[in-house]
């Protein structure tokens, strides 16, 4: 290690601990306390000079060659909580090392100084003068040991030597005595409350401060500064949320983000730039879902362009694109290698070679995936289950390692230049909320956590849903609205539906092979019907005349669509072209199948040829549908969001749109309202209600 600081022979004390500057030794009592060369040189730095402010620049010079650049101001602060942790002191009440905010650090202990002289060694020709003085030069010739004893003496030395020292090893790494050090636990500081919903987050300005799009109580996405000293709030004035920060600053921007269907837990909206010092941010790209910046500005987007998504650096200039959600890309130090997330909810780590474009697969599929940052040559990342994940690091060479281990959902958003880690601890809290008629207050029919609605029966008496268990697995239940005991049913497919008759139960799984399952309500035989091929979505829809059932998915290298199958099987018919379809729902003649992308919705007429895509009369942006009345004659229409929840009904003759029904008592405030469903005659209304509320926290410590 680089030291300006000179080597003499000198010992420092202070209170019980001596500081040897010729040995680089710090120790309490007699007792060694590890400290690391940088911390210890700024320790020295500051002792040569007690009292006296030393200067950043004064510290770089002392502690850094010249060659060396780096975040020195974040080493320093690193090194001196180093410091105080050896030494037991405090930055906010200091004995030893103080921080002057803007200036630097001075020591302010009262120090003392021990002289240790240094003795010469003798020289050969002394100590054989002395040993001739006493007669041990003639006991050497008198008795020289033969060639075997030496080399027996040196092994049996060598061997009870071993015999001993093993044992001292193991029971000092037991007991954690010196100068086996105990490992010290990383550090959580928590910088924001978990009532509000966290949208994104960066460390910027050297680490001194955090911004982040938070919402409250379903409100707006505010764009909020954190000072990491005061851990005081400033809101900038920005409704969105900080996608990446540029080495000079330049914050990337998502203006106005909304949650997308089809790929839990992201969210998409308008690419914007500029500083955060002050004024409106330029906007640029529309859907844009992730960015990120080379190390020399240049800037990389995810965005969805025609129901694909595409990764882009610069945007405009294709990387790679595909059907599956490209998430969070995040460029190398070096800048030579690009990191990102392949897929909607689950996913695995990918690496690509910016000179090259050739792309690796670092990781196997993981149930839940979230988040990524470069720790120096290792991608580090959030992994495990939806409901309980763990901070993971994976090499270039694909060796995956546990830095933490979770107890409930961590999200990794960003790591800085000195270490320290912006991770986001979240716990989803859904339920199934059911309006009756006549009825003002909604009532919760089934409180088992992680419940997540999927489909009603034509009546309305009976839901169907999918509950997450501790394990990450996917159960089906459905249950009736009367109040009487849900059933647990067989299957653990995403997409699940209910026939017209409500005795089956149609599934999609994924494993061991891509198909569709039958499975009885009640007495019968389940049924597999195979896919041929095709990757199924997350939804399925029986037809009006139970023999048929609508599914989204897509062929291999192709953007999803809307299939339909005959349940007594044969090769699915596509029924709509590619466009990145994550839902269905067909009207109650069977004539109209309503089908829904990423951006809107729209009708498909069975009986025209060809069948295409028709605009729903009287749509807005934004909204979606919940169902079709009775006749066949009309939609009814809502927007998601938070109470109040209001539903439109749509007739698609006339074109026209009425008031039907506004829903507000009941929901969790500030939870978001989304998946309605209508009964077909109107008499229930089913939805989804869910709360994410977010803590931040900076951790350190973590290796």
């Amino acid at each position: 290690m680089y030291s300006r600081v000179p080597p003499v022979h000198r010992t420092l004390r202070f209170d019980a601990f001596h500081v040897d500057l010729h040995s680089r030794e710090l120790r309490q009592e007699g007792a060694r306390i590890p400290l690391q060369d940088v911390p210890f040189s700024l320790l020295a730095a500051l002792l040569e000079r007690p009292g006296q402010v030393r200067s950043h620049e004064e510290l770089r010079q002392e502690i850094w060659p010249p060659e060396v650049h780096l975040d020195f101001d974040g080493a320093l602060a690193t090194a001196a909580r180093k410091v105080r942790l050896a030494l037991g002191d405090s930055s906010q009440t200091p004995l030893y090392i103080e921080t002057l905010p803007g200036r630097g650090y001075r020591f302010i202990g009262d120090l003392s100084e021990e002289e240790t002289p240094s003795q010469p060694k003798e020289t050969g020709q002394n100590q054989a003068s002395n040993d001739s003085g006493n007669g041990a030069h003639w006991k050497e010739r008198r008795h020289p040991p033969p060639a075997y004893r030496r080399v027996r003496g040196h092994l049996l030395g060598s061997l009870v030597g071993v015999g001993l020292f093993l044992p001292l090893m193991a029971l000092a790494y037991r007991r954690q005595w010196p100068p086996f050090p105990a490992h010290t636990p990383p550090i959580f500081r928590r910088l924001s409350g978990g009532e509000a919903e966290v949208y994104g987050a960066r460390l910027l300005h050297q680490n001194r401060e955090v911004v982040l799009g938070v919402a409250w109580n379903g409100g707006p996405v505010r764009m909020t500064r954190i000072d990491l000293t005061s851990l005081e709030k400033v809101e900038t004035g920005i409704e969105g949320h900080p996608l990446a920060v540029g080495p000079d600053g330049q914050t990337a921007v998502a203006l106005r983000p909304r949650r997308t269907r089809g790929s839990f837990g992201t969210f998409q909206g308008t690419l914007a730039l500029g500083p955060l010092s002050g004024g409106a941010p330029r906007e640029l790209l529309k859907t844009v879902f992730f960015a990120d910046f080379t190390p020399s500005g240049e800037l990389a987007v995810v965005r969805r362009v025609g129901g694909s998504f595409r990764l882009e650096s610069p945007p405009g200039t294709l990387l790679l694109e595909s059907p599956n959600l490209l998430g969070h890309p995040r460029f190398s130090p070096d800048g030579k290698s690009l990191a990102f997330l392949e897929g909607s909810l689950g996913g695995r780590v990918m690496l690509m070679d910016v000179a090259t474009k050739g792309i690796r697969t670092l990781t196997g599929e993981y149930r839940f995936v979230r988040g990524l940052a470069w720790r120096g040559n290792e991608v580090w990342f959030t992994a495990g289950i939806p409901t309980q994940t763990d901070l993971l690091a994976v090499t270039r060479q694909g060796r995956v390692r546990v830095v933490y281990k979770g107890t409930t959902r961590f999200l990794l958003y960003d790591i800085g230049p000195d270490g320290r880690v912006l991770l986001g601890q979240s716990e989803v809290q859904p339920e199934v909320l059911v309006w009756e008629e006549g009825q003002e207050q909604a009532r919760v029919p089934e409180r088992r956590g992680h419940f997540w609605l999927r489909d009603i029966s034509r009546d309305g008496r009976q839901v169907l849903g999918w509950h997450l268990d501790g394990q990450g697995r996917h159960h089906a239940v459905a249950f009736p609205t009367n109040g009487d005991p849900p059933l647990d049913l067989p299957g653990g497919g995403l997409g699940q539906s209910i026939s017209p008759d409500g005795k089956w139960l149609a599934t999609l799984f994924r494993e061991p092979e891509v198909h569709l399952a039958l499975l009885p309500l009640g007495i019968g035989e389940a049924r597999k019907i195979p896919l041929q091929g095709i990757q199924p979505a997350i939804t399925v829809r029986w037809m009006p005349d139970g023999k048929r059932i609508l599914f989204t998915g897509s062929e291999p290298g192709r953007l999803s669509r809307v299939f339909l199958q005959s349940t007594e099987g044969g090769p699915p018919r596509p029924l709509t072209p590619e466009g990145a379809m994550v839902g269905t729902l067909p009207s109650p003649d069977g004539r109209q199948v309503m089908v829904e992308t990423e951006e809107t919705s729209l009708l498909v007429d069975l009986g025209a040829i060809p069948s295409g895509l028709q605009p729903i009369p009287a749509l807005q942006e934004g909204e979606r549908v919940a169902g079709w009345t009775e006749d066949a004659r009309g939609l009814y229409l809502y927007r998601p969001g938070t109470a109040p929840l209001r539903i439109w009904k749509v007739d698609l003759n006339r074109g026209t749109r009425t008031l039907w029904r506004t829903c507000t008592a009941g929901a969790q405030p500030g939870a978001h309202l989304d998946n309605v469903l209508v009964s077909a005659d109107g008499s229930r209304v089913f939805l989804q209600s869910y709360r994410n509320p977010e803590s931040l926290y900076l951790a350190e410590g973590l290796r």
